[in-house]
């Protein structure tokens, strides 16, 4: 993908029309809970494709080479100061008996809607994340504008728990003021060039090295979250069965998909160091399964 001041445009892609035998509901039954394989895919793409369905809604964007290197080196050097939390101790029903280290960014909801412990400890490397939550936002909205409008609005609402907003310099995060929120409300409100640009993610999931038994997510606004990952790997293909499509993400790949109603997992083995970066707005309330209405028209 390349860019055009600052931001990304779109390239030639190829277009898939996805036909699944099974609903929702029945994949979850048939996947949910146990660890992926080669047997559950038949397509595993080497070029950027978009996939939707017959209605035409959106179930995924594949992406090659679609993060610049600015940004992949910002964001490096921001993964490399995080400390992981050891999967062994996950309270994720997805990674328990897995290897290698997880961390939530950003906010979470229970038990009550709140920043991430680790968010404030590690503030100077969360820092850094801040280019990467504006170019994903902005790859959204180049490829899908009317989903983003609608996060945006969704988004917009819940000010209080966008952690960048929090970011008023290397001293740490501080709750954002009623001056801070006023501001950016009237410009989303007054400045169409404003509500194109503006981030739609609150939180990232951080994965390292682990692989993640099917599951679906259920806590993001919308559906659609945005995957990247980071370091030297083999293995490790991110699936969607119920698709029966696997994506080999590769340093500078993005990977725009439902995985909020969709079943998901991880292809092994994964040999080698591999940083998953999972962003996406997260829901606020106790619990949330929205499916995305009208993404990809």
């Amino acid at each position: 993908m390349r860019t055009k001041d600052g931001l990304p445009v779109q390239e030639r892609i190829r277009h898939v029309v996805l036909r699944p035998t099974l609903s929702l509901e029945e994949a979850e039954r048939k996947f949910k809970g146990r660890y992926l394989s080669r047997d559950d895919f038949d397509y595993c793409p080497t070029e950027s494709v978009w996939g939707k369905f017959e209605d035409g809604t959106t179930a995924f964007i594949y992406l090659l080479n679609a993060l610049p290197p600015y940004q992949h080196e910002t964001t490096e050097w921001g993964l490399a100061k995080l400390k992981f939390n050891d999967v062994k101790n996950s309270r994720r029903s997805g990674l328990k008996k897995s290897k290698g280290g997880e961390l939530v960014l950003g906010h979470v909801n229970f038990p009550f809607p709140r920043m991430a412990a680790h968010t404030a400890k590690q503030w100077e490397a969360y820092s850094h994340f801040m280019p990467l939550v504006q170019w994903l936002s902005a790859t959204v909205q180049a490829w899908l504008p009317e989903y983003h409008a609608q996060q945006v609005s969704i988004a917009a609402e819940q000010m209080d728990y966008l952690p960048w907003l929090d970011w008023h310099g290397w001293d740490g995060p501080h709750k954002p003021s009623k001056k801070d929120v006023a501001f950016w409300k009237k410009g989303l409100r007054d400045n169409p060039k404003a509500r194109a640009t503006f981030p739609i993610f609150s939180a990232f999931q951080i994965n390292k090295s682990t692989l993640f038994r099917s599951h679906a997510d259920a806590k993001n606004e919308g559906g659609l979250a945005c995957l990247t990952a980071f370091g030297k790997w083999a293995g490790g293909e991110f699936c969607l069965p119920r698709l029966r499509v696997a994506f080999p993400l590769q340093p500078g790949s993005i990977l725009i998909a439902d995985n909020n109603n969709e079943q998901h997992g991880n292809i092994g083995p994964l040999v080698g160091n591999r940083i998953s970066v999972v962003a996406y707005l997260r829901s606020m309330k106790a619990k949330a399964k929205v499916k995305a209405a009208g993404a990809g028209r």
